[in-house]
C-alpha cells in the first residue's frame, strides 16, 4: 500500500563517468530511488586523454587514477565493479542530404577504406522513413555530426547500511554560508553543507544549500533535509511546530 511499481527509471543527465569511479556509493543511492540506467558522458568523454587535460581532472590525479585511452579508462571501471565485458558502443551520423533539413541519425555499420557502408545505411534509412525513390544522392550528402554511445552494465552492489549518527552534522560537514534569495523572503545567509561529510540521521533545517558532486539541493525555508542509511536526501514540510 502506497508504493507503485515501475520500470527502471533512466537519468538522462547522471554526469556519473567521474563518480563511478571516485564515489561509487552514488550508484547505492540511484538504485533505491529506481534508477537502473545512467546515461553519463553528456557533456564531454572521459576518454581518451593527453597529459594537459589528464591535469585538469583533479579529482581524479588526486587519488592517482591516470588513464590515455579508452582502454586504460575501462580497466579503472573494472576495478571498480564495471565489467567492461557489458560495455556495448555504438556509433551514429545525423546526416542529410544538401540543401535539406531532414537529418537521420543513422547507424555507422563497421567499415575500413571506405565511406560506401555509410552511406548506403543512410539512404536506405532515408527511404525507409519518406517512401522508395525519395533520395537523390546526386545533390551531395553531408555528414554533419558523429556519435559514439557507450554503455555498460554495473554489478548489482551489496547495499549496506550505514550507521546512524547524531542528528546534527559534523562540524567538517559545514561549508560556510552565502547569501540566498528564497521567493516571499529575500536574501537570507543560508548554511552551505558538503553531502561528503554527512552521515545517516543527520538533520539540515531550511533554509540550507547541500552541494553534492553531481548536483546541488536547495532546502528551503519550512522545509528539512534528513540523511538515510542508503545516502537517500529525504525532504520534509515543516508546519509550525511539527513535521
Amino acid at each position: 500500500e502506497g508504493a507503485t511499481v515501475t520500470p527502471g527509471f533512466i537519468d538522462m543527465m547522471g554526469g556519473s563517468s567521474l563518480p563511478l569511479l571516485l564515489d561509487p556509493i552514488t550508484a547505492e543511492s540511484k538504485l533505491r530511488q529506481g534508477i537502473t540506467t545512467m546515461m553519463a558522458g553528456e557533456g564531454g568523454s572521459l576518454a581518451p586523454q593527453d597529459d594537459r587535460t589528464m591535469e585538469e581532472l583533479t579529482r581524479a590525479t588526486a587519488r592517482g587514477l591516470r588513464w590515455r585511452t579508452f582502454a586504460e579508462y575501462f580497466d579503472q571501471l573494472e576495478a571498480n565493479g564495471v565489467e567492461t565485458g557489458r560495455v556495448h558502443i555504438e556509433r551514429f551520423m545525423r546526416m542529410k542530404y544538401r540543401g535539406q533539413t531532414n537529418e537521420l541519425r543513422t547507424p555507422v555499420p563497421p567499415f575500413a577504406d571506405s565511406d560506401a557502408p555509410v552511406i548506403e545505411a543512410f539512404e536506405h534509412l532515408y527511404e525507409a522513413r519518406f517512401g522508395k525513390g525519395a533520395g537523390y544522392r546526386s545533390v551531395g550528402i553531408q555528414a554533419l555530426t558523429y556519435m559514439v554511445h557507450a554503455s555498460g552494465g554495473l554489478n548489482v552492489p551489496k547495499l549496506d547500511p550505514e550507521r546512524k549518527s547524531r542528528s546534527a552534522p559534523v562540524k567538517a560537514a559545514s561549508a560556510g554560508q552565502r547569501p540566498v534569495v528564497f521567493a516571499g523572503v529575500g536574501a537570507v545567509e543560508t548554511p552551505v553543507w558538503r553531502t561528503e561529510h554527512l552521515r545517516h540521521g543527520n538533520r539540515i533545517e531550511g533554509p540550507a544549500i547541500i552541494e553534492a558532486p553531481t548536483t546541488t539541493i536547495v532546502v528551503h525555508p519550512n522545509q528539512e533535509a534528513t540523511l538515510d542509511a542508503f545516502r537517500n536526501i529525504a525532504m520534509t514540510r515543516v508546519t509550525e511546530g511539527a513535521t
